[in-house]
């Protein structure tokens, strides 16, 4: 498109003086214009430049206008009105969608670090396996340990070494209990018998430079591998914590569904260990088929297991 500036009127021409208007246009090639004048052509004559020169002078001295900046002005007006209407149609929705994908994008951040301290965890837990000769041999060594830990009479206290033949934990098949726990129990039994310091040396041989919360300690008598698995159940109880709680929900489930099928194996529990562990010796006890229960009790504990044992094992010589 072309623009042509015509000579200004017949007042104009008188204030100004009179101007012949030159035979010939002169094009200017318009740089700095945005859409729609991008290819603008302007063809200025002498008098017009000066009358828009004129008009569009400042008032105060010292402060002139610039070709560029004239320019400017020309190529802004209808453009920027233009670009602040679609910029406010095309900005909106892409503020709310890049505010989900934020959103999204720091929530999924947050899950796989969740997930991967969860994996660091497990990665760090570890169960130390005591295979005793015996059940007699494993009584000498941990007896007053589970006393003191789950003893349904003895539980906080301490028991002298000559009463360990009638604890009831001397007649444990197995027994279990957490590195943390184990050393605070031996802080607190006083002196030890010769096989009670033997096992702690062997301990403390497996676990030394561990932290007592991610060792986990099993014992069992060497040719009894059902009893092995019910004290592995008892370390995964101890380390999966969504494991824990969902058994604690089944277990509240068998309360209200079977009420006198959960009396019963309360009246069983409770001839052996202190009440803040059944619900560890549910799972366990049920998983291992040790006590006649449901299918479906069964069933469910089995369906919540985690796929793989939360911790690594290692085997530690008692003798």
């Amino acid at each position: 498109r072309r623009f042509q500036c015509f000579p200004p009127p017949a007042f104009t021409s008188l204030l100004l003086g009179w101007m012949p208007t030159p035979p010939f246009r002169r094009p200017i090639e318009e740089e700095a214009l945005k859409p729609p004048f991008l290819c603008a052509r302007l063809c200025l004559s002498p008098l017009c430049l000066l009358a828009i020169v004129l008009g569009a002078a400042p008032s105060g001295p010292g402060e002139g206008v610039h070709r560029t900046q004239l320019e400017s002005k020309v190529g802004e007006v209808v453009p920027q009105s233009q670009s602040r209407l679609h910029s406010a149609a095309a900005n909106m929705p892409k503020n709310k969608s890049r505010g989900k994908d934020r959103n999204a994008s720091s929530k999924l951040k947050e899950t796989k670090a969740s997930k991967k301290s969860q994996h660091e965890e497990v990665k760090d837990a570890l169960t130390v396996v005591l295979p005793f000769n015996s059940r007699q041999d494993m009584a000498a060594c941990l007896a007053r340990v589970s006393a003191y830990l789950e003893d349904p009479l003895h539980h906080g206290k301490v028991c002298s070494p000559d009463k360990i033949n009638t604890l009831v934990s001397s007649r444990y098949a197995g027994h279990n209990f957490s590195l943390e726990s184990y050393r605070k129990v031996i802080s607190v039994l006083g002196k030890l018998t010769p096989d009670e310091d033997r096992i702690k040396q062997a301990i403390g041989s497996a676990c030394r430079g561990r932290s007592g919360p991610n060792v986990y300690i099993v014992a069992h008598v060497s040719d009894d591998p059902k009893t092995l698995q019910h004290e592995k159940w008892h370390a995964t109880f101890h380390f999966d914590e969504a494991y824990r709680k969902r058994v604690s929900g089944i277990w509240g489930m068998v309360q209200k569904g079977s009420p006198a099928w959960a009396k019963q194996f309360e009246k069983h529990l409770s001839d052996k260990y202190a009440q803040h562990v059944w619900v560890d010796e549910f799972q366990a006890i049920v998983l291992n088929r040790e006590y006649e229960c449901a299918t479906k009790t069964v069933n469910l504990l089995q369906s919540i297991l985690p796929k793989k044992e939360p911790f690594m094992t290692i085997s530690v010589k008692t003798r």
